[in-house]
């Protein structure tokens, strides 16, 4: 019978991304080999895949690719474009089945929540409204020492009051 085998079993992706779920089938007599995709929870709402991309011919959002390694050997490959939003947390299942038995190895696919390879980095634009309070007819400035390793507030006189807001 059928010995369906792959090295992913959970994968974390983005919608959008393009990935490629590998697939190892050893079988004598020839399988017939298939991909479904089901919910997480559920094989009642299985598809075929396979059947699905045979009768279109040119999908342009997975392929599946079939290889004979050798007399017993196959490798199969799903090939997705661009993963959508609905595909995520569910499962695709590589199947393999002969006169002998059948097999079947799941991938889930999960969303991935957090993108490693964007380090942008978010920064507060400080102006100078920012820095005065207003607090019962009573500002407050934030002025630096001059060498800027301290902030010491300074409470304004109606004079500097005065010249601050002519400046600005």
């Amino acid at each position: 019978p059928p010995d369906v085998t792959s090295l992913q079993t959970k994968t974390y992706h983005f919608p959008g991304d393009s990935i490629a779920f590998v697939c190892f089938i050893d079988s004598n007599p020839d399988p017939n080999i298939r991909w479904f995709h089901t919910s997480a929870n559920s094989n009642s709402n299985r598809k075929d895949l396979t059947t699905f991309y045979q009768g279109q011919h040119n999908s342009n959002v997975w392929s599946i690719v079939e290889e004979k390694l050798n007399n017993t050997r196959w490798k199969t490959i799903l090939y997705i474009k661009h993963v959508a939003k609905r595909f995520l947390n569910t499962e695709f299942i590589c199947y393999a089945k002969n006169k002998l038995g059948d097999s079947q190895h799941s991938i889930h696919l999960a969303e991935n929540i957090r993108r490693l390879d964007n380090h942008v980095k978010k920064h507060r634009l400080t102006t100078m409204s920012n820095l005065l309070t207003s607090k019962e007819s009573e500002y407050l400035l934030l002025k630096p020492v001059s060498d800027y390793n301290d902030v010491k507030i300074r409470r304004m006189d109606d004079t500097s009051r005065r010249k601050f807001h002519n400046i600005l």
